[in-house]
């Protein structure tokens, strides 16, 4: 076993044969080859060791002329059978040497060694090794002819990593190197092989067109590849494009979509004032009973006047409604919230029903109906006035120790055409007194009020509603003779 190890250790990691002239120092791991076997391998750009891949420190044959020679596998190597070689005692020019033989391996007389296989055969496997059809056109050189120690270096492996034997069989199926067990196993059984001096050959020219082939492939992908990029780009491009035009033809649409709501926003508000005279009409109607009431109160002709101006601006409204072919719908606002609110009424205010007399200066009455959200609208029809009115909507907040307009929560129209608000009078629509009839109408979702005069449209007077308190209408009477009826 001694003997077997140092046979392993004494061999070169190259021509994986035994040493000659062997060094170390061409790399880090202090390995072990042959100078010449070096020095080819260098030559073969080879850039690392061929025992562990570590990169070489010695890259040129003057460095590997100048490597020292490694003492100890001298010294085995020197000690070995097979380094003595001795004359043939018929023949002393015939080099010999006793070592195991590579093809039998027993230990006999090596006379010859086979270029291509690079192994040493002795008399018996020499004639053996000429008769093989795979091996018969190896060429085998006496070893006192033979001067290489290595096998052809453009092999990469030369054994076989399967069987340790060599490389000297070339597959023509399979395309590759195979030792000789290997032809005979299933896995090549039955294909077709060559000698290395005809395979190679074969072999190189099949690998140039392999390698042609798959630069052919290489350049055709990268065509298909920048033309589906191409088309990528140019698809993107275009779903862009139609993007853009149907966003350009939506607006237009949309541009309409919202006039449309703005008309229906507008209609709507006009079918709710058709609705409020619809209910001023049938409030008239029902209305007999206040009359004769203001009668009992010897109101006799101040009645008599005011319900027949009731009657000819209600006549009035219903023939512009029936004009404009517009269905009776239920009002707004219901009956019950069309009253005084008692509490909320000055003291000096006289209430029967819907009408309000001042008995007093500085007559106030706030409405019972309560606006927190849509559209509202009530009428005012000025019965009696000889001074001031003021007309409009207070806040939850408004108290009867306020004058309407004077205030923070009030927003009102007084009878000379201006609006007032905290104090602050503008110009806002024509004067307004006796027999006319101011219709009030309250947006509460738009935080807008808007005044109109006998049916006649006077524009937005307020805009800053309050959004968290809700609104109800008021009447503000400067002489105790002053009256006037909601409807």
């Amino acid at each position: 076993k001694g003997m077997e190890l140092m046979d392993r250790l004494g061999r070169c990691g190259i021509c994986l044969h035994p040493f000659v002239d062997p060094v170390t120092g061409f790399a880090a791991c202090a390995h072990v080859c042959c100078r010449s076997c070096l020095d080819e391998h260098i030559q073969n750009d080879g850039t690392s060791c061929p025992w562990c891949n570590l990169d070489l420190t010695a890259t040129t044959p003057q460095a590997v002329a100048l490597l020292p020679r490694h003492i100890v596998f001298a010294c085995v190597g020197e000690g070995t059978a097979y380094a003595q070689p001795f004359a043939d005692a018929e023949d002393n020019s015939a080099v010999t040497m006793v070592v195991n033989c590579d093809s039998c391996g027993t230990a006999s007389v090596v006379t010859h060694r086979c270029e291509q296989c690079n192994e040493v055969y002795c008399c018996d496997c020499v004639v053996v090794h000429q008769h093989m059809a795979i091996t018969k056109s190896h060429v085998l050189l006496p070893l006192s002819q033979s001067t290489t120690c290595h096998t052809t270096p453009s092999i990469g492996h030369t054994r076989c990593k399967v069987h340790n034997k060599a490389l000297d069989v070339c597959c023509v199926d399979c395309c590759q190197l195979i030792c000789q067990q290997c032809m005979m196993s299933s896995a090549h059984q039955g294909h077709r092989s060559n000698g290395l001096a005809e395979g190679m050959p074969q072999l190189k020219k099949r690998m140039r067109k392999l390698l042609a082939d798959v630069a052919a492939m290489k350049q055709q992908v990268e065509i298909c590849l920048q033309q589906h990029k191409q088309q990528a780009t140019q698809i993107s491009i275009s779903f862009d494009t139609q993007i853009t035009s149907r966003r350009e033809q939506i607006k237009p649409i949309e541009a309409k979509i919202a006039d449309l709501k703005n008309q229906k926003r507008i209609k709507l508000k006009s079918v709710d004032a058709s609705i409020a005279g619809l209910a001023a009409v049938q409030l008239t109607i029902e209305q007999g009973s206040e009359i004769e009431a203001m009668l009992a109160q010897d109101h006799t002709l101040t009645a008599v006047l005011g319900y027949q101006r009731l009657l000819k601006h209600t006549l009035q409204v219903a023939r512009t409604m029936c004009s404009a072919n517009i269905t009776q719908q239920p009002a707004l606002v219901p009956d019950s919230a069309q009253k005084w609110d008692l509490q909320r009424s000055h003291h000096s205010a006289r209430i029967v029903n819907f009408v309000v007399s001042a008995t007093q200066s500085r007559t106030t009455a706030v409405g019972k109906s309560r606006f927190e959200q849509g559209v509202h609208q009530f009428h005012i029809l000025i019965q009696h006035i000889k001074r001031y009115c003021f007309v409009g909507v207070v806040s939850s907040k408004f108290t009867l120790d306020q004058v309407p307009g004077g205030c923070q929560n009030s927003w009102t129209l007084q009878t000379d055409g201006t609006i007032c608000h905290a104090c602050k009078g503008e110009d806002y629509g024509a004067a307004w007194g006796q027999a006319d009839t101011i219709t009030v109408t309250v947006d509460m979702d738009d935080k807008t009020l808007s005044f109109a005069k006998n049916g006649e449209d006077m524009g937005i007077a307020f805009t800053n509603l309050p959004a968290k308190y809700a609104v109800s209408p008021v009447v503000y009477l400067e002489d105790k003779k002053d009256t006037v009826m909601l409807t």
